[in-house]
Protein backbone atom coordinates (compact mmCIF):
# COMPACT_ATOMS: atom_id res chain seq x y z
CA UNK A 1 0.00 0.00 0.00
CA UNK A 2 1.38 3.55 -0.84
CA UNK A 3 1.74 6.00 1.62
CA UNK A 4 -1.12 7.91 -0.03
CA UNK A 5 -3.44 5.61 0.14
CA UNK A 6 -2.21 4.50 3.39
CA UNK A 7 -3.42 7.72 4.84
CA UNK A 8 -6.46 7.57 3.18
CA UNK A 9 -6.86 4.19 4.86
CA UNK A 10 -6.61 5.45 8.08
CA UNK A 11 -8.43 8.67 7.44
CA UNK A 12 -11.20 6.31 6.39
CA UNK A 13 -10.99 4.41 9.42
CA UNK A 14 -10.92 7.07 11.44
CA UNK A 15 -13.90 9.06 9.84
CA UNK A 16 -15.64 5.41 10.61
CA UNK A 17 -15.12 5.20 14.06
CA UNK A 18 -15.72 8.66 15.10
CA UNK A 19 -19.68 7.61 13.52
CA UNK A 20 -19.98 4.86 15.09
CA UNK A 21 -18.43 6.70 18.76
CA UNK A 22 -18.36 10.05 18.53
CA UNK A 23 -16.28 12.02 20.43
CA UNK A 24 -17.97 14.29 23.56
CA UNK A 25 -16.26 17.03 25.17
CA UNK A 26 -15.67 15.71 28.47
CA UNK A 27 -16.55 18.81 30.18
CA UNK A 28 -20.02 20.02 28.30
CA UNK A 29 -20.61 16.55 26.58
CA UNK A 30 -20.85 18.33 23.17
CA UNK A 31 -19.87 16.92 20.23
CA UNK A 32 -16.26 16.88 19.44
CA UNK A 33 -15.83 18.04 15.33
CA UNK A 34 -12.04 18.68 15.36
CA UNK A 35 -10.50 15.80 17.71
CA UNK A 36 -6.86 16.56 16.88
CA UNK A 37 -4.35 17.75 19.78
CA UNK A 38 -6.77 19.29 21.95
CA UNK A 39 -8.33 15.90 22.79
CA UNK A 40 -11.89 15.48 23.86
CA UNK A 41 -12.40 19.08 24.20
CA UNK A 42 -15.61 20.72 22.32
CA UNK A 43 -14.76 24.01 20.67
CA UNK A 44 -17.05 26.28 22.99
CA UNK A 45 -14.72 24.93 26.50
CA UNK A 46 -11.08 25.58 24.07
CA UNK A 47 -12.12 29.14 24.49
CA UNK A 48 -11.61 29.05 28.39
CA UNK A 49 -7.89 28.26 28.04
CA UNK A 50 -7.17 31.77 26.52
CA UNK A 51 -8.63 32.67 29.98
CA UNK A 52 -6.84 30.55 32.26
CA UNK A 53 -4.05 28.81 30.61
CA UNK A 54 -1.74 32.13 30.21
CA UNK A 55 1.97 30.58 30.76
CA UNK A 56 4.84 31.98 32.64
CA UNK A 57 8.54 30.94 34.21
CA UNK A 58 10.31 31.45 37.21
CA UNK A 59 13.60 31.86 37.08
CA UNK A 60 16.16 30.21 40.13
CA UNK A 61 13.53 28.25 42.47
CA UNK A 62 15.09 26.28 44.87
CA UNK A 63 18.22 25.27 42.99
CA UNK A 64 16.34 25.28 39.28
CA UNK A 65 17.63 27.46 36.72
CA UNK A 66 13.92 27.86 35.32
CA UNK A 67 10.22 26.27 35.75
CA UNK A 68 7.63 26.59 32.98
CA UNK A 69 3.76 26.79 34.01
CA UNK A 70 0.95 26.69 32.03
CA UNK A 71 -1.72 28.47 34.15
CA UNK A 72 -2.78 28.44 37.90
CA UNK A 73 -4.36 25.85 39.46
CA UNK A 74 -7.91 26.67 40.14
CA UNK A 75 -11.05 26.25 37.37
CA UNK A 76 -10.75 25.02 34.05
CA UNK A 77 -6.99 23.94 34.62
CA UNK A 78 -7.81 22.39 37.86
CA UNK A 79 -10.94 20.34 36.67
CA UNK A 80 -8.26 19.47 33.21
CA UNK A 81 -5.47 17.84 35.07
CA UNK A 82 -8.02 16.35 37.64
CA UNK A 83 -9.62 14.43 35.00
CA UNK A 84 -6.39 14.14 33.28
CA UNK A 85 -4.87 12.69 36.42
CA UNK A 86 -7.30 10.74 38.26
CA UNK A 87 -10.25 10.12 35.62
CA UNK A 88 -8.71 8.40 33.16
CA UNK A 89 -9.58 10.93 30.27
CA UNK A 90 -5.67 10.62 28.87
CA UNK A 91 -6.58 12.22 25.62
CA UNK A 92 -6.50 15.40 28.15
CA UNK A 93 -2.32 14.59 28.50
CA UNK A 94 -1.65 15.40 24.66
CA UNK A 95 -3.74 18.66 25.56
CA UNK A 96 -1.71 19.80 28.38
CA UNK A 97 1.55 18.62 26.94
CA UNK A 98 0.47 20.70 23.57
CA UNK A 99 0.08 23.39 25.99
CA UNK A 100 3.13 23.39 28.16
CA UNK A 101 5.07 23.01 24.82
CA UNK A 102 3.61 26.19 23.28
CA UNK A 103 4.74 27.95 26.84
CA UNK A 104 8.42 26.28 26.88
CA UNK A 105 8.56 27.35 22.93
CA UNK A 106 7.74 31.04 23.77
CA UNK A 107 10.57 31.65 25.68
CA UNK A 108 12.92 28.46 25.44
CA UNK A 109 15.92 27.72 26.85
CA UNK A 110 18.46 24.61 25.58
CA UNK A 111 18.44 21.16 27.02
CA UNK A 112 19.35 17.58 25.97
CA UNK A 113 16.75 15.37 28.02
CA UNK A 114 13.16 15.68 28.68
CA UNK A 115 12.62 13.27 31.60
CA UNK A 116 9.53 12.99 34.78
CA UNK A 117 8.72 12.81 38.19
CA UNK A 118 8.40 8.86 38.40
CA UNK A 119 5.66 7.17 40.66
CA UNK A 120 6.34 4.44 42.77
CA UNK A 121 4.87 1.40 41.18
CA UNK A 122 2.26 0.29 43.47
CA UNK A 123 0.65 3.84 42.28
CA UNK A 124 1.37 2.90 39.19
CA UNK A 125 -0.10 -0.43 39.33
CA UNK A 126 -3.24 1.40 40.96
CA UNK A 127 -3.70 4.15 38.83
CA UNK A 128 -2.27 2.47 35.07
CA UNK A 129 -0.27 5.72 34.02
CA UNK A 130 2.04 8.05 34.70
CA UNK A 131 0.26 11.69 33.99
CA UNK A 132 3.90 13.87 33.96
CA UNK A 133 5.14 10.82 31.42
CA UNK A 134 2.11 11.05 29.09
CA UNK A 135 2.92 14.38 29.12
CA UNK A 136 6.54 14.70 28.83
CA UNK A 137 6.27 12.17 25.73
CA UNK A 138 4.42 14.64 23.93
CA UNK A 139 6.94 17.53 24.68
CA UNK A 140 9.42 15.36 24.02
CA UNK A 141 7.63 14.63 20.24
CA UNK A 142 6.94 18.28 19.24
CA UNK A 143 10.42 19.44 20.38
CA UNK A 144 12.28 16.36 18.88
CA UNK A 145 13.88 15.95 22.30
CA UNK A 146 14.32 12.53 23.76
CA UNK A 147 12.20 11.51 26.50
CA UNK A 148 13.55 8.99 28.95
CA UNK A 149 13.62 7.81 32.44
CA UNK A 150 15.91 8.95 34.75
CA UNK A 151 14.38 8.90 37.91
CA UNK A 152 12.92 5.94 40.12
CA UNK A 153 10.70 6.33 43.09
CA UNK A 154 11.82 3.76 45.85
CA UNK A 155 9.65 4.97 48.75
CA UNK A 156 5.73 5.20 48.62
CA UNK A 157 4.98 8.13 50.63
CA UNK A 158 2.01 10.06 51.03
CA UNK A 159 0.47 12.31 48.29
CA UNK A 160 2.36 15.81 48.53
CA UNK A 161 -1.70 17.25 48.68
CA UNK A 162 -2.08 15.49 52.07
CA UNK A 163 0.64 17.10 53.78
CA UNK A 164 0.74 20.85 55.06
CA UNK A 165 3.66 23.09 53.45
CA UNK A 166 6.24 22.84 56.51
CA UNK A 167 6.12 19.01 55.68
CA UNK A 168 6.19 18.43 52.33
CA UNK A 169 10.00 18.70 51.94
CA UNK A 170 10.55 15.78 54.67
CA UNK A 171 7.77 13.99 52.75
CA UNK A 172 10.10 13.55 49.95
CA UNK A 173 13.01 13.40 51.27
CA UNK A 174 14.61 9.96 50.06
CA UNK A 175 12.06 8.86 48.00
CA UNK A 176 13.87 9.09 44.69
CA UNK A 177 16.75 7.93 43.24
CA UNK A 178 18.86 7.87 39.66
CA UNK A 179 18.98 5.34 37.68
CA UNK A 180 22.43 3.86 38.49
CA UNK A 181 22.74 2.28 34.51
CA UNK A 182 21.73 5.54 32.61
CA UNK A 183 24.61 8.36 30.99
CA UNK A 184 23.28 11.90 32.36
CA UNK A 185 23.09 14.83 30.41
CA UNK A 186 24.40 18.27 31.27
CA UNK A 187 21.19 19.81 31.16
CA UNK A 188 17.53 18.25 31.67
CA UNK A 189 13.69 19.20 31.63
CA UNK A 190 11.96 17.41 34.64
CA UNK A 191 7.86 17.55 33.78
CA UNK A 192 5.28 17.38 36.67
CA UNK A 193 1.94 17.88 37.10
CA UNK A 194 1.26 20.57 39.85
CA UNK A 195 3.81 23.09 41.78
CA UNK A 196 2.93 24.12 45.23
CA UNK A 197 6.16 24.55 47.26
CA UNK A 198 8.35 22.79 44.36
CA UNK A 199 9.80 19.86 47.23
CA UNK A 200 9.45 17.49 44.37
CA UNK A 201 11.30 19.31 41.84
CA UNK A 202 13.74 20.27 44.19
CA UNK A 203 14.76 16.91 45.51
CA UNK A 204 14.88 15.36 42.24
CA UNK A 205 16.82 18.44 40.91
CA UNK A 206 19.08 17.43 43.98
CA UNK A 207 19.84 14.01 42.68
CA UNK A 208 20.35 15.13 39.13
CA UNK A 209 22.97 17.96 40.10
CA UNK A 210 24.48 15.54 42.54
CA UNK A 211 25.35 13.51 39.48
CA UNK A 212 26.93 15.87 37.29
CA UNK A 213 23.91 17.55 35.64
CA UNK A 214 24.84 21.29 35.26
CA UNK A 215 21.68 22.73 34.23
CA UNK A 216 18.05 21.34 35.71
CA UNK A 217 14.82 23.50 34.58
CA UNK A 218 11.25 22.20 35.18
CA UNK A 219 7.88 22.68 33.40
CA UNK A 220 4.66 22.04 35.37
CA UNK A 221 1.32 22.43 34.46
CA UNK A 222 -0.50 24.45 37.13
CA UNK A 223 1.10 26.35 39.86
CA UNK A 224 -0.80 26.03 43.18
CA UNK A 225 -2.11 28.53 45.82
CA UNK A 226 0.13 27.68 48.27
CA UNK A 227 2.97 28.95 46.50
Amino acid sequence: MSGENREKYYRNLKEFFDFLFPQVCVFCGNYVEDFSDFGSICEKCRKKVADEFFGGFMDNVNGIERVWYVGIYRSFLKECINKFKFFGELTLGNFLGKVLYEVILRNPLKFDVITYVPLHRKKLISRGYNQAKIVANFVGQRSDIKCEKLLKKVKNNLPQSSVGAVKREKNVKGVFDLLKEKKLPQSVLIVDDVYTTGSTLRECCRLLKKRGVSNVYGGVLALDYLL
